[in-house]
């Protein structure tokens, strides 16, 4: 029987997985796919309302990722540039996706955009599980993204939520 030392000495040696090269889509208009899957549609949901209501948002940019983790990005008017995840649902195990996303995007390095990341934002539609229950006044998931999720290799994530054709952060 072989030591666990022996076992965790062992070298390995894995190729790297091909992958497509990365597209990044400048949004001028509202996009729409062909897909009737809920989590696709809201994502396009998502990004048209960014679009639709730049101005608004103080938004100076969209763009949308392909084959690279994440969503996409926005540049703000303050030329902060946020890279953008979409989640439909909000619970411990998407905030653990999110946040993978996010550090391996950093990490990887594919795409290094316009200027320096500044953070990210995740939007959702819905709470679920024990995340969408109330703790002292406001909804679990907004405080467990806070405080265990909302930092990825010093930067800033947010988690904003996108329902009813409009945007909101934590509820004060």
């Amino acid at each position: 029987m072989k030591t666990i030392a022996g076992l965790i000495d062992n070298d390995f040696d894995f190729p790297l997985v091909g992958s497509r090269d990365p597209e990044v889509q400048l949004l001028l208009e509202a996009v729409h796919s062909n897909s009737a899957e809920r989590p696709t549609t809201y994502e396009d949901e998502v990004f048209n309302y960014l679009v639709e209501n730049r101005s608004s948002l103080g938004i100076e940019s969209v763009s949308r990722f392909k084959n690279l983790l994440l969503d996409g990005e926005i540049v703000l008017a303050d030329h902060r540039r946020m890279v953008v995840e979409v989640k439909l649902r909000m619970n411990w195990l998407k905030a653990c996706q999110a946040e993978w996303q996010f550090r391996q995007f950093i990490k990887r390095r594919r795409y290094e955009g316009p200027s320096q990341l500044s953070g990210g934002v995740v939007f959702f539609e819905s709470f679920t599980s024990d995340w969408a229950r109330p703790v002292g006044g406001k909804v679990r998931g907004w405080k467990h993204w806070y405080l265990y999720h909302s930092e990825v290799e010093g930067l800033r994530v947010h988690l904003l939520q996108y329902k009813d054709s409009g945007v909101q952060g934590v509820p004060k």
